[in-house]
């Protein structure tokens, strides 16, 4: 009897465990498969250096790029880099206030599609408590700036864009 306890137990034990069986999770037999009416997301196009980007509840328009060697009275490019200054309008289109943290996150992308971080400190330098860090009222604009600091010789406004992490994404072209 308890042989058979014992080889009950194991059996249960096994099969909760996969039970040696091939793990076919990954396989093309379980493969998910889009169902025929399921479009794919449309891209959207790349928006022109002062042309509005579209999203839900906003507007964001890129009003001017340009290279700095420094910003403000204590951001300083080092030897060999530049910063990259984007001044941009985010207008709040929706019925309710949004936050700075509400904003979409944004990136510059090089041409080989790497994403660098902004350094905060140094826009809110450009751009003042005010539209930087309080809310956007439903139909005002905040008139922001954006500082990133890059490789100066790899730097080339014709090949690099910004992103708004969006859904679909916005892709802003700077030339």
């Amino acid at each position: 009897m308890k042989k058979h306890a014992y080889t009950l137990a194991l059996a249960a034990l096994l099969s909760a465990c996969g039970g040696g069986q091939p793990d076919t999770a990954g396989s093309a037999e379980n493969a998910e498969v889009p169902a025929a009416n399921e479009a794919e997301p449309t891209p959207q196009p790349t928006v022109a250096l002062g042309q509005a980007g579209v999203g839900r509840g906003f507007e964001f328009t890129v009003r001017s790029v340009e290279q700095r060697a420094s910003v403000g009275s204590s951001t300083r490019a080092a030897a060999g880099e530049t910063l990259v200054v984007v001044r941009y309008d985010f207008k709040n289109t929706s019925d309710e206030p949004v936050s700075r943290g509400g904003r979409p996150e944004m990136k510059l992308v090089d041409p080989q599609g790497r994403s660098y971080a902004d350094d905060g400190a140094a826009g809110l330098s450009l751009t003042g408590l005010g539209d930087a860090t309080s809310d956007t009222n439903p139909g005002t604009t905040a008139r922001v700036s954006a500082v990133w600091r890059v490789d100066k010789a790899a730097f080339d406004a014709g090949g690099w864009t910004l992103v708004l992490a969006t859904e679909p994404p916005l892709t802003f072209a700077f030339k």
